[in-house]
């Protein structure tokens, strides 16, 4: 099949944006948690700030890799839905690991 046409006019089913949303919404607020018990940071600190919007980035293209947003997917048992899920958040650590460790700075 060829796609023709953006991919806003493809997904003309809000849930998938929808479903983009709040699990954009999930890791910022994990993120938030993470760090509101620490007095000397803040996730409003650029370079904080900077890696949550890394890691919604990285979780996003990774779970739209893996069929995590398809409007075919709410259909499939939950097994498989649960399955996608897991394998998205499987990938997004090591990958965020690596641009990590490829833009680490040093004290020097």
């Amino acid at each position: 099949m060829v796609n023709k046409g953006s991919v806003l006019y493809q997904e003309r089913n809000l849930s998938a944006w929808f479903a983009r949303f709040l699990d954009a919404c999930l890791i910022f607020i994990a993120h938030y948690v993470a760090t509101f018990f620490r007095d000397y940071t803040s996730v409003l600190d650029p370079q904080l700030a900077i890696g949550t919007l890394v890691a919604i980035a990285v979780f996003t293209v990774v779970g739209d890799a893996n069929g995590l947003y398809r409007p075919a997917l709410r259909s499939a048992p939950a097994k498989v839905e649960l399955g996608k899920v897991w394998l998205s958040w499987g990938f997004t650590p090591p990958v965020l690991l690596t641009v990590a460790f490829v833009t680490k700075t040093g004290d020097d």
